[in-house]
């Protein structure tokens, strides 16, 4: 049912959105759950909902050094929050220094956490001199202000963090695959840094890999990081790792350039971006390979492609750049992924992720890491930050497979001040209609620093009324930019090919930014995207939008030939 939408008006305390509409004919369903969005976002004041400040631990002293009382040796950098990598629910020091305005000196002298120790004491600031002003000369923080962690005390195990528990882990037959980036490896002093390494995965036979687990080492600059699955052999650059994207504004950690709002709007025929990156090798011409990789990344040529391709961090000049980055155009099938506050990812107990013998694209892994390091905090610092495959030769009764949707990077284009923007892609019935049945087992949710909300709907077609109804729902209503877990589901969501669609829908609030904030690969550039694990995995499936409608999926004989067969 297609009708025409003039305007809506939600009422919500102290608040009231007009919502102007161009007077076109639009769908009933897709405006209902546009409207759905903006009237939780109108009941929910900003304030409401908790995000992770990185720059809180520069407020206090010793602020990046604080113990973790679960794990000696390690840090605490959320030390406000009860995740041990902020973001979520605050601890009794972070209520503190928020109700204290964030103000070191008016809760120095506090016991937050009640163990007997000033807060002042634990931060190695006894005397309450240091001020985010003046930093005076401080003590080695020996104490967590959050956790009671006093000498003599008993550590509230409640308050540390809980290890995933996969049962499938711990089975007789499973075996265990740790894949890390190097220890040489230095930080860049840049905000954003892609660096990428290959690793050889056992192919003597098949196997279904049952439980993901992340082993985040820098916890300040590891953000995200995706494991893909390569098709042929490939050298795999003696170990070594290369960058694959290089962000011409960002000069340097601290810099602040930034591009026009004419030139993160425009494109050029060769598929660069005035504002932003350029995908080409050192000699400036354009890589077939990396533009693969990037598409898997959401990117289009002639399109907009804000990410590109730089110098190798350590792989030995041009040579090693082109063959490394090459090698990439067969790497396109998502394994897992991870962001900040995610704890890994225990598949369905019917379902494994299958590589090995015989099966395609997975003959070499692929890790690409996302450092994020705002103000040069970390540069210089190391970074073995990887990835636990727990996997198993008794194969389960399922593969499972990993698809995209959501909102491309290169349509991405969010006006400056706007507290509540929404954005939405469908993936379109004409790819859907030549899927068969598959089951949703779980999903991760991603977006950046203006990210509020995001929902992907399954809507299916209601042949009496004409409508499409929701049968199943993926959603995050209070989005949190430091905790982003991938969700098993207690129950599988079927979605039929010949009748549903798969929608996404994503709330952005800009008020704080004075130009376009565009999508990319940066954390302050935006995305919007529902990675869906879902089984009987679809050779060649691995995403959808409607700006690819005529593509339906990113590589493969599937979407070559037998998704357009007939058409």
């Amino acid at each position: 049912m297609m009708i025409p939408v003039l305007f809506a008006i939600f009422m919500a305390p102290q608040i009231a959105i007009t919502i102007p509409v161009m007077m076109t004919m639009i769908s009933s369903s897709r405006m209902l759950v546009m409207l759905v969005m903006l009237l939780i976002s109108c009941c929910c004041r900003d304030d409401d909902v908790v995000s992770a400040r990185p720059f809180y631990a520069q407020r206090i002293p010793n602020g990046e050094q604080v113990p973790s009382p679960c794990e000696p040796g390690r840090s605490w950098p959320g030390v406000g929050h009860v995740a041990s990598s902020g973001g979520g629910q605050l601890n009794p020091f972070g209520m503190d220094f928020a109700k204290a305005g964030m103000s070191w000196p008016a809760v120095c002298a506090l016991d937050s956490d009640g163990d007997g120790l000033t807060n002042g004491q634990e931060l190695g600031d006894p005397s309450c001199q240091w001020t985010v002003e003046k930093p005076t000369q401080l003590l080695p923080a020996k104490g967590h202000p959050g956790i009671k962690d006093a000498p003599g005390t008993t550590i509230d195990q409640s308050m540390c963090p809980k290890k995933m528990d996969c049962a499938a882990a711990e089975e007789p037959e499973t075996r265990t695959l740790e894949v890390r980036m190097n220890a040489e490896e230095k930080i860049p002093d840049k905000r954003t840094t892609y660096i990428a390494k290959f690793f050889e995965l056992p192919d003597d036979q098949k196997y279904h890999a049952v439980y993901f687990e992340p082993v985040v080492d820098n916890v300040i600059s590891a953000h995200h990081f995706l494991f893909y699955m390569c098709d042929r052999p490939v050298d795999v650059n003696g170990g070594k790792a290369f960058e694959v994207y290089k962000d011409l504004t960002d000069e340097g950690a601290s810099s602040s350039t930034s591009t026009s709002d004419d030139q993160q709007h425009s494109a050029t025929t060769d598929g660069t971006t005035g504002g932003g990156g350029v995908l080409a090798d050192l000699t400036g011409q354009t890589m077939r390979g990396a533009s693969n990789l990037l598409s898997q990344l959401g990117f289009r040529q002639g399109a907009g492609i804000v990410g590109t391709l730089g110098n190798v961090a350590s792989s030995g000049g041009p040579a090693a750049v082109d063959d490394s980055v090459r090698a990439t155009e067969s790497c396109q099938r998502i394994l897992t992924g991870w962001a900040i506050g995610g704890d890994g990812h225990c598949l369905h107990p019917a379902t494994g992720h299958p590589f090995g013998r015989g099966v395609p694209h997975s003959k070499v892994g692929l890790m690409i890491l996302h450092w994020d390091n705002p103000e040069g905090r970390v540069s210089g610092e190391t970074d073995t930050t990887g990835l636990r495959i727990h996997y198993t030769p008794k194969l389960r009764q399922h593969d499972q497979g990993m698809m995209r949707v959501g909102v491309p990077m290169s349509e991405l284009s969010l006006p400056p001040g706007q507290p509540r923007y929404l954005v939405d892609d469908v993936c379109p019935e004409m790819c859907m209609a030549r899927l068969p049945q598959i089951f949703i087992t779980g999903y991760w949710l991603h977006m950046h620093l203006t990210g509020r909300r995001i929902m992907t709907r399954v809507l299916r077609e209601n042949r009496v009324t004409g409508r499409k109804d929701e049968v199943g729902r993926l959603s995050d209503f209070a989005f949190d930019f430091a905790r982003q877990p991938f969700v098993t589901l207690n129950e599988t969501i079927t979605v039929r090919g010949e009748t549903d669609t798969l929608e996404t829908v994503c709330l952005f609030d800009t008020t704080g930014r004075t130009e376009y904030t565009r999508g990319g690969l940066s954390a302050r550039e935006e995305m919007c995207y529902t990675f869906i694990s879902y089984y009987p995995a679809m050779e060649g499936v691995t995403k959808c939008h409607s700006e690819e409608w005529w593509r339906c999926t990113s590589w493969g004989q599937v979407g070559a030939a037998a998704l357009t067969a007939g058409r």
